[in-house]
């Protein structure tokens, strides 16, 4: 009785692997899509930029991959529709930060160029 409670529980977890591993491929596919897309001159829906970069955030996707999709959109410069949907994917993954009343943030971005 051990041995085959021993080998349902070996290809269970063969089946888990293996369904992990479809859905990661279907994920690189889907990201090589969005690359394609960008590089031929197209620009990202929302929904496909927020999808894309909640995929990336999941840490689904190579390293190449994303390097790839950043000088993809890079090159061609990101839309308002792109920047709107890697906009929504952190804010919805943001989390509120308790502080004290009266608190100031007093650190910059740097993105203002000057020299302060």
């Amino acid at each position: 009785m051990h041995s085959a409670n021993v080998f349902q529980k070996s290809f269970l977890l063969g089946d888990a692997l293996a369904f992990e591993s479809l859905i990661s491929a279907r994920k690189e596919a889907m990201i090589s899509e969005y690359i394609d897309k960008i590089k031929s001159g197209g620009s990202l829906q929302v929904s496909e930029a927020e999808q894309c970069l909640n995929t990336i955030l999941e840490k689904d996707v190579p390293d190449r991959q994303i390097a790839e999709l950043l000088i993809a959109l890079s090159e061609k410069g990101e839309s308002a529709d792109e920047i709107l949907g890697f906009a929504k994917a952190l804010l919805a993954r943001s989390r509120l930060v308790p502080l004290p009343t009266n608190t100031i943030d007093s650190c910059g971005t740097g993105g203002s160029g000057l020299n302060r």
